[in-house]
């Protein structure tokens, strides 16, 4: 902390250092001193360098937004273990132009999908149209479309795999009438119970809610304070024991890599919340799944996987998923700015290393 203090008054590395005092403040859960810190880096400059490990390393330029740590493609964890320099051009809806960028060998539109990146986004469309060098996973399209409202519609003559229904509402609609408001929306005749509420864009479960019957459908409505909201269809994924299993997997140039499973036996599972820390049973079995992904898991769902890629067309996203009760690919969410990480340092989570370095080198082999 004293060191990145230090370069503020040096005048070549002020913006850098409000950059990185804005990491570690997010990374502490400081989300507004992050904000403030952020916007101070972004004043002084939009164009900022990671240097490689050693000599000649590949040249990444990576074109990003503002925001939190979900807002670009997690490429510091990415490219743990390689030699990348990493060169960040940061912009927003109202650039008109990039303006000249140190040398590199290949580029990465690293924005994520959210609403507060879709202007960023379709600006983004435009102004790389003819980069001089080749542009991994330009494809616009695509991602606006990772959106939860559209992503189930973009997917649903898939044959291996499974997105349920999700429409995006004004709460002020919702709250007049919810049951007319959803029955408009759908194709079939009536509401099938339960559903998912959660704010548009919402990621980790936060102020998500299972919605049983019709009779505590206002209620849960009108505890939101957000102006849109996303319903969506609830299936259980439960398996024979009882417990909801949560798998996160990386698809770099057409190939699926693990990077984590949860189990729980809660239907909203995450990997912070499912007690992983405390079961070595649960630990033993990600291990195996980790560990034996692309003899098991991988063939299993070998169809679902090329379908996903043949669909999306981009070089790298991330996707979470279960299993249906009858063994489709259940897809809760897919995104190009999914955490992936190989930060649990604890000795009971040694397993994830080898994995996840593989996974890591297939990201960095994508790039050279």
């Amino acid at each position: 902390m004293q060191e990145i203090v230090a370069r503020l008054d040096q005048p070549n590395e002020a913006a850098g250092a409000w950059l990185d005092l804005s990491i570690l403040r997010r990374s502490l859960g400081d989300f507004e001193k992050a904000d403030i810190f952020q916007n101070e880096a972004l004043g002084t400059s939009r164009i900022f360098r990671q240097p490689g490990s050693a000599e000649k390393p590949i040249r990444l330029l990576a074109f990003k937004t503002a925001g939190s740590f979900m807002s670009n493609t997690p490429l510091e964890f990415l490219i743990e273990g390689g030699n990348v320099e990493v060169i960040s051009v940061y912009l927003d809806d109202e650039s008109h132009e990039i303006g000249p960028v140190p040398p590199h060998d290949v580029a990465l539109l690293a924005v994520g999908e959210a609403p507060d990146s879709r202007k960023i986004l379709l600006r983004c469309k435009e102004l790389l149209q003819n980069w001089p060098c080749r542009v991994l996973n330009f494809n616009v399209d695509a991602i606006l479309k990772l959106d939860r409202a559209l992503l189930w519609r973009l997917l649903a003559n898939a044959k291996a795999l499974y997105c349920p229904w999700t429409q995006e509402f004004d709460v002020a609609d919702l709250r007049q009438n919810p049951h007319h408001a959803i029955l408009q929306r759908l194709d079939a005749g009536e509401i099938c119970f339960p559903l998912i509420a959660r704010p548009e864009g919402a990621h980790a479960g936060t102020n998500t809610f299972k919605v049983d019957g019709l009779a505590n459908l206002p209620d849960v409505i009108s505890s939101f304070s957000s102006e849109r909201l996303n319903i969506s269809q609830f299936i259980d994924y439960a398996s024979r024991d009882g417990q909801y299993r949560k798998y996160r997997i990386a698809l770099i140039d057409g190939v699926a890599y693990p990077a984590h499973m949860a189990i729980s036996s809660k239907w909203m599972v995450h990997y912070l919340n499912a007690g992983m820390s405390e079961s070595a049973v649960k630990r033993d079995e990600e291990a195996h799944w980790l560990n034996d992904f692309h003899e098991t898991f991988a063939v299993k769902h070998q169809v679902a996987f090329s379908e996903l890629c043949n669909i999306l067309k981009l070089d790298y996203f991330a996707i979470d998923c279960a299993e249906t009760q009858d063994g489709l690919l259940l897809i809760f969410e897919i995104d190009t700015a999914m955490i992936i990480h190989c930060m649990d340092v604890e000795p009971e989570f040694a397993y994830k290393k080898a994995p996840m370095q593989k996974l890591f080198a297939a990201f960095q082999k994508t790039l050279a």
